[in-house]
């Protein structure tokens, strides 16, 4: 990406996902190809935007060592022929991949989900966290507030509990805000099949 050429793949992908447009060129609803509303499995985290990518404030890295770590902990027999020789496999869910988005198929009780990111805004900013919550899942950020200085990076949490059972996915949000513009939102898909014990 030309303003920003030292970023990696990871990064240019989190600042597309997390400051893409929710709603239509219309305003209204983002439709999917039935002409009904979009879930995020129809439209991801929506609608490109490239005047706002190239400045997204935070993104999701995402390094080698966290690929191997994520196949290590679908296949470890694969990873181990496919990773250098002098990494040590930590192996990781699904998940746990850095990602700017999350999602947890047949959650059955609490799952804590780790992420991390970096402050490419330029200067220390403070993020607080905002949370929309998929439809019987307690969402719960921790820290839900951090200072950031330029080109750091700050790890967190998101403690997924399902209060209700569905069979289906349901969708939530999780935006991190600093009150200067950046608004860095990640879609949070859940598929909650019981409740913890």
């Amino acid at each position: 990406m030309q303003s920003n050429p030292a970023w990696t793949p990871a990064e240019v992908m989190s600042a597309m996902q997390t400051t893409a447009d929710t709603v239509s060129n219309k305003g209204g609803p983002i439709k999917d190809a039935y002409g009904a509303d979009a879930t995020p499995w129809a439209m991801g985290q929506g609608h490109v935007s490239a005047a706002k990518m190239v400045d997204p404030g935070l993104v999701y890295p995402a390094n080698s060592e966290d690929f191997y770590n994520f196949l290590a902990g679908q296949d470890a027999t694969e990873a181990a022929q496919v990773k250098p020789a002098d990494l040590t496999l930590a192996p990781i869910p699904a998940y746990n991949l850095n990602r700017a988005s999350i999602s947890v198929s047949r959650l059955q009780g609490s799952v804590i989900v780790k992420r991390r990111v970096t402050n490419v805004g330029g200067v220390k900013a403070t993020y607080t966290a905002a949370v929309v919550a998929p439809s019987g899942v307690d969402v719960t950020v921790q820290p839900s507030t951090f200072d950031i200085e330029p080109a750091a990076t700050v790890s967190f949490t998101v403690t997924l509990t399902p209060t209700a059972v569905s069979e289906e996915f349901v969708f939530g949000s999780l935006t991190w805000e600093d009150g200067t513009g950046h608004s860095v939102r990640s879609v949070i898909a859940v598929q909650p099949l019981a409740l913890p014990a």
